[in-house]
């Protein structure tokens, strides 16, 4: 959370896990829905596999 400060997020949104709540600053809006989390992980996947066609030897 410390190294998120410097962005000034406004909200955040998380999934289920149990630790967002106690982590996340008391006062900040925060959604927990998975909704929100699969474009984002969408995204990662696709610049991972983006990336991983550069590191093999075909």
């Amino acid at each position: 959370m410390r190294r998120l400060s410097r962005w000034n997020v406004d909200i955040y949104c998380v999934d289920h896990w149990k630790v967002y709540p106690k982590e996340i600053a008391k006062g900040c809006p925060f959604l927990q829905s998975k909704s929100e989390t699969v474009g984002i992980e969408r995204n990662n996947a696709s610049q991972r596999y983006w990336f991983a066609r550069f590191g093999s030897s075909a």
